[in-house]
């Protein structure tokens, strides 16, 4: 899992389950976020997000945690004007909480192509 995790040329992120933080970032997402890892550790998924889209992350972040599962939406980064297709889904790390995991793409772009991944676990 971590070579895949540090190896995919799709942004992937790791979120804790029950907070929405973000606990890891491969580096596929920090170039697309523009910033290192470090800098995104402890942070709040719907942060790095425009405030008119913050209420959808949420509601991604909380379908994940009662379903296991959430529609997949279009949303703005925070800072600049891309917009990004997210995809949820969650995973069970060994011995701890359920995780989500996220996609992201850009919007123009086909997901197939280019797919980000947070996690409790998010792909983007």
């Amino acid at each position: 899992y971590r070579l895949l995790f540090q190896m995919s040329v799709d942004p992937v992120l790791i979120l804790d389950g029950e907070s929405g933080r973000i606990l890891e970032v491969n580096p596929a997402a920090q170039t697309l976020l523009g910033r290192a890892a470090r800098r995104l550790a402890n942070r709040p998924l719907a942060d790095l997000f425009a405030v008119e889209d913050r209420t959808k992350i949420t509601a991604l972040l909380a379908a994940l945690r009662g379903a296991g599962r959430g529609e997949d939406l279009t949303a703005r980064l925070a800072e600049g004007t891309q917009e990004v297709s997210v995809s949820a889904s969650t995973f069970r790390q060994e011995g701890g909480l359920p995780s989500s995991t996220w996609c992201r793409s850009p919007a123009r772009s086909s997901c197939a192509a280019s797919r980000w991944t947070a996690g409790s676990a998010v792909r983007a």
